[in-house]
């Protein structure tokens, strides 16, 4: 199938006459502040130029949510057809146990219909009382071996090395659980000879308002993945995933960095394998907690890091698409959509300090942000839209996020922590009020208005969404 960048052409289209009209906009404005001379001129010409960057960067993250929605109603994916196997194919089972170890999570994810199943535990052997948790299920169950070694990408190539007692590879860990059907209905996709990697859709566990909230997130993260394969920028390798033994050989094994899975994924595309997403397929994720997610963003990080250094060391250099240029580029934008907003706001203020403009910049923010709010909700709608109310949540979350860069969706299982956290987030936005107030003298009207326009969403989203209750895990 010939992929089809629709999406992206489509958000481009409706952005650049946008970002134009700013520019084409600012350029008059810039002018005519610029004419007007002295240091408030001067103030003006500056605030006026970063807040034109910042407005049509913005704007593009409206644009890219209204493309993916429209493209989220046209197209739902075709899922594979069923296909029969002669022999039950041999899959090793690769489980994570360096965040901790759940014999039960493990239990459920090796029924697996279908296949011949043989489990590896990979344990780093630093915590004794895991330790012994791993020894003890090993012992206890048939086909389990313990392989010590830290989880990267050393780890998985040291146990796969020149190991042939399997066909496939699923790799799973103690918060992602696999369902019973995972590897019979992974296999459909297989049929496609190049396929070399199938992800599954990742759920979120609980119950309450949070956990419903939580949902509508793993919707639109699904739908979206579902449109990005169809334009060809689709890849997405993490967990609750299913790897061809010809792709992990073929791709040279996995690259030697904390987080190897979505590294892996651009090296098996560069060597000319296909990842595909399933859709039908849904494992479920456990609520993991603040400590939990802290470290699981530092490894993301940390690999990034050393996978940018280890591609500078090698001159290796990953081929990307036009379609993923443009969806790596779109989703900085959104990851930058807080500060972007603060700047925006705080430009806003500095014109109204100046005495320049000061009711069109406050327009335009509020215009932002309506834009952010709908676009959101236009996403969950399209994904998700039979829970209304907690798409409606869905959309406030992030637009606080859109607005402060310090607020993301709720999955702390402890009530207290996450109130504690939007406790802080409000509090670091109310300082940051304070001293914008104070270097900016008598704009403190302007200021206000600019900054409490995402200060509010914080406080009124939040609380509602951290009633509900701690969500708890089904099994």
């Amino acid at each position: 199938m010939r992929k089809k960048s629709f999406v992206w052409a489509a958000m481009f289209a409706a952005w650049a006459p946008c970002a134009a009209l700013v520019w084409i906009g600012a350029g008059f404005l810039i002018a005519s502040a610029a004419a007007s001379g002295g240091r408030q001129g001067a103030l003006a010409v500056c605030a006026l130029c970063a807040g034109a960057a910042a407005l049509s960067a913005v704007w593009l993250v409206p644009a890219r949510r209204f493309a993916f929605a429209a493209a989220m109603r046209l197209h739902r994916g075709a899922l594979p057809a069923p296909s029969v196997r002669a022999e039950p194919p041999r899959v090793l089972l690769v489980w994570d146990a360096s965040g901790g170890f759940d014999p039960v999570a493990l239990s459920l994810s090796r029924r697996q219909e279908g296949a011949a199943l043989r489990t590896v535990i990979l344990d780093d052997g630093k915590d004794a009382a895991r330790r012994r948790a791993v020894h003890n299920f090993a012992i206890r169950h048939n086909n389990v071996e313990v392989f010590c070694a830290p989880w990267g990408g050393e780890g998985l190539n040291a146990l796969l090395r020149g190991r042939e007692d399997y066909d496939l590879c699923a790799i799973a860990g103690e918060d992602v659980m696999l369902p019973a059907d995972f590897v019979r209905r992974a296999l459909d996709y297989f049929v496609e000879g190049a396929c070399g990697c199938v992800q599954a859709r990742i759920d979120e566990a609980g119950d309450g308002l949070a956990a419903r909230v939580r949902g509508i997130a793993s919707a639109v993260a699904a739908a979206e993945h579902i449109v990005r394969e169809r334009c060809g920028a689709g890849g997405l390798c993490g967990q609750g995933v299913l790897l061809s033994r010809g792709c992990i050989e073929g791709t040279g094994g996995f690259p030697p960095v904390p987080d190897p899975l979505p590294a892996f994924a651009a090296e098996a595309k560069d060597a000319g394998f296909v990842l595909r997403f399933a859709p039908d397929i849904a494992c479920v994720r456990a609520p993991r907690s603040l400590p939990a997610l802290r470290a699981a963003d530092r490894r993301r990080a940390a690999s990034a890091r050393a996978y940018a250094r280890l591609a500078a060391q090698t001159g290796a250099r990953v081929r990307l698409s036009g379609a993923e240029r443009a969806d790596r580029f779109s989703a900085l934008a959104e990851r930058a959509a807080g500060p972007l907003t603060l700047l925006l706001s705080l430009c806003a203020a500095a014109l109204g300090a100046a005495g320049f403009f000061a009711l069109p910049a406050l327009l335009l923010v509020l215009l932002t942000g309506a834009l952010c709010f709908a676009s959101a909700a236009a996403e969950a709608f399209a994904a998700e839209g039979r829970d209304r109310q907690a798409a409606l949540l869905y959309a406030l979350a992030r637009f606080a996020f859109d607005f402060s860069g310090t607020l993301a969706l709720p999955r702390d299982p402890s009530p207290r922590a996450a109130g504690v956290r939007a406790g802080v987030s409000v509090a670091a936005g109310v300082l940051a009020l304070l001293f914008a107030g104070f270097l900016c003298g008598g704009a403190w009207p302007m200021l206000c208005t600019a900054l409490g326009c995402f200060l509010a969403p914080a406080a009124v989203a939040l609380p509602a969404l951290f009633r509900a209750g701690a969500p708890t895990v089904r099994s």
